[in-house]
């Protein structure tokens, strides 16, 4: 292989990387290296997830169904790992306003 098809071929597993970490992001299913906790919108921090599904007492397999989500992603968002997509987000602002829980975090 020449070294330019050797460049070619490494920009592109690079592209095809950005690119699926990309849509994992705009999913909900990944929060990007390097971005911390307080610079995600506040309905979204990990503790605001556990809080709304603790206070609905359901585990985390029964708080998953009716986002249509697994249990590892409810996991992932309160360990901060993801962030849920917006139409989960509106979900859980739903959850909580009818659980009266509050949906901003307090520091």
């Amino acid at each position: 292989m020449s070294s330019k098809i050797q460049k070619k071929s490494k920009l592109a597993d690079k592209l095809e990387r950005a690119i699926k970490e990309a849509i994992a992001h705009a999913q909900g299913k990944l929060v990007l290296k390097g971005l911390p906790p307080e610079f995600l919108p506040v309905g979204y921090k990990p503790k605001v997830v556990k809080r709304v599904r603790t206070k609905s007492k359901r585990s985390q397999g029964s708080f998953a169904k009716a986002p249509k989500v697994s249990a590892r992603t409810v996991r992932s968002w309160e360990s901060g790992q993801a962030v849920p997509a917006r139409a989960n987000a509106r979900q859980l602002e739903s959850v909580a306003k009818k659980l009266h829980a509050p949906s901003k975090n307090k520091r």
